[in-house]
């Protein structure tokens, strides 16, 4: 990657602290003096944290080079409005979040209730994740992240995985026609009611332990003040949707591990699938 681009990038945003990664030969023994064969050492150059080790052949994609691309291919779209990007690094700098927002594209889940689409692409030295996107939701009633289902999945696999600025673009067009169709199984949720044996099932497959749903069910739904806990006491049947959000409101608003946030969204939206479809 070019210096230039480097300093384009970082320069736009100074607050994240971005790591000077090097691929390093990997020695061992007592001086070490023993060259490891197949294998090499990532690192920070700047810093000197050690982020993993990789083989001989392992490509290097740069945080910024990521950066660029996704910047690139999001401005492709006037018809959507301006997208805001924002850039997180965690994990030591090991590992990168670019989001990318279109807030002039809504869509209604019931009234006054409207998502936008968001875009997340991820990048790592440390291997935690691999290079790669996802398409999700942001919910403007209470600044909710959520991810979306099996309408993405066999898409984001085939086509979120390219680091050329046409196809990351190509695969973003598709993304939001594709969009619609998740609302509209949202729209359904928020006019379906779980049944109380479905709300059990639920809890056994979210990514919660026993005390985290008990602080879950206190919680008051921002736009309807629901509390999930108190309509099971009164052995009401909540709407899909109102769980949905509630947990997804726990996740972005309470989780303090900015880590375990993105991975375990997708789990959230499996598990709710699951139920939905069973």
């Amino acid at each position: 990657m070019e210096k230039s681009l480097r300093e384009e990038i970082r320069s736009k945003y100074e607050g994240a602290q971005f790591p000077s990664p090097a691929i390093e030969p990997l020695w061992y023994g007592r001086r070490p003096d023993t060259l490891v064969k197949g294998k090499q050492l990532i690192i920070d150059k700047d810093t000197q944290q050690q982020y993993g080790v990789c083989s001989d052949g392992y490509g290097l994609v740069e945080h910024e080079e990521v950066i660029d691309i996704a910047e690139k291919a999001s401005l492709k779209f006037p018809e959507y409005g301006k997208p805001e990007i924002a850039v997180k690094l965690l994990k030591y700098g090991g590992r990168l979040q670019v989001t990318i927002l279109y807030p002039e594209v809504e869509f209604e889940v019931r009234a006054n209730d409207t998502v936008n689409p968001r875009i997340e692409i991820f990048n790592s030295y440390d291997m935690g994740w691999k290079y790669g996107g996802r398409f999700g939701a942001f919910r403007l009633v209470c600044s909710n992240g959520m991810t979306v289902g099996k309408i993405f999945s066999k898409f984001a696999k085939r086509h979120l995985l390219s680091l050329d600025t046409s196809e990351l673009a190509k695969s973003i067009e598709e993304g939001m026609t594709l969009f619609s169709d998740q609302t509209k199984l949202w729209t359904d949720w928020a006019e379906k009611r779980m049944l109380n044996t479905q709300y059990e099932q639920l809890w056994t497959s979210l990514p919660f332990s026993p005390k985290e749903r008990e602080y879950i069910e206190t919680l008051s739904e921002t736009q309807t003040k629901l509390i999930l806990g108190n309509e099971k006491e009164k052995g009401k049947e909540v709407t899909f949707w109102d769980a949905f959000s509630v947990v997804t409101q726990y996740v972005t608003h309470e989780v303090k591990s900015e880590v375990r946030q993105i991975e375990i969204l997708p789990e959230i939206t499996k598990a709710f699938e699951k139920i939905w479809n069973n």
